[in-house]
């Protein structure tokens, strides 16, 4: 097993288009199999902005957590790019506003292809209260 985790990946000064990383993110799923087919990795990239994470990594994320959003466009970002998944953006918002209705360390953690339980797209509060679908 192994686990790769860049903290603000963006403000390093390699992470450029066309670097190292790019080719992890895009192909993990290949290279992180263990011999029985087993995913044996995780690769975590974080940062305060969505937008500064390239739409590479954001389209091939399985989990997404995030945090309380104080930017009106980092929301939009976020809906342009996962409401869909979760039927719409009524619906995201719903969740959303939901995990951050109280609590001021709350996350919302979206599984995008589901998880062990439920194996189609849900969203979490705190990895505990499942809110979708």
């Amino acid at each position: 097993n192994l686990a790769i985790i860049v903290d603000d990946a963006p403000a390093l000064s390699g992470f450029k288009p066309g670097c190292r990383l790019d080719m992890l993110a895009s192909n993990y799923r290949h290279i992180l199999k263990s011999g029985d087919g087993a995913l044996g990795g995780l690769l975590l990239v974080s940062s305060q902005k969505i937008r500064k994470i390239p739409s590479l990594y954001r389209a091939c994320a399985s989990v997404v957590i995030v945090g309380r959003l104080n930017n009106e466009k980092e929301l939009e970002t976020l809906i342009d790019e996962y409401s869909g998944i979760f039927e719409g953006k009524k619906r995201f918002l719903e969740c959303y506003n939901e995990v951050f209705r109280e609590g001021k360390f709350n996350f919302m953690v979206m599984y995008i292809n589901g998880n062990k339980i439920i194996r189609e797209p849900c969203i979490y509060k705190n990895f505990t209260e499942q809110l979708f679908p």
